[in-house]
């Protein structure tokens, strides 16, 4: 079985996206290097992979590197391997040992805060 089999739209190993606007409902796989805007169900960002841009999911796994602002509207799993570089909302966080984050962290979650509140800034320096 092969790691994109079940995903809507998938950036293979070696390919470089640039300037794409990417929507759809189901999921989105990129192993290769993406520029670009995407909305999706789901995001999986492999350890190989490199998602730069305006990025908007409902859950996310990130294995590889995402950088700028990234909104998950559930669910964000950042890998042991994975590390995010911008602006990032989540809903959950759950991070494995080794995983970076690296900018300004907010959660919507209605539980913590009323409305998008700043947890904590992090910074790599």
């Amino acid at each position: 079985m092969l790691e994109h089999d079940g995903c809507e739209f998938y950036v293979g190993h070696g390919v470089n996206l640039s300037g794409a606007t990417i929507s759809i409902a189901g999921t989105a796989r990129i192993d290769g290097t993406m520029d670009g805007t995407i909305k999706a169900g789901h995001l999986i960002v492999g350890a190989e992979g490199k998602l730069k841009g305006e990025i908007t999911t409902d859950t996310a796994e990130i294995q590889g590197v995402v950088e700028q602002t990234l909104s998950v509207a559930n669910l964000l799993t950042l890998k042991a391997t994975g590390m995010v570089n911008g602006t990032v909302v989540y809903g959950e966080l759950q991070c494995e040992q080794g995983g970076r984050l690296i900018g300004e962290l907010s959660t919507n979650s209605s539980s913590v805060a009323r409305a998008e509140r700043t947890v904590v800034s992090i910074s790599d320096e």
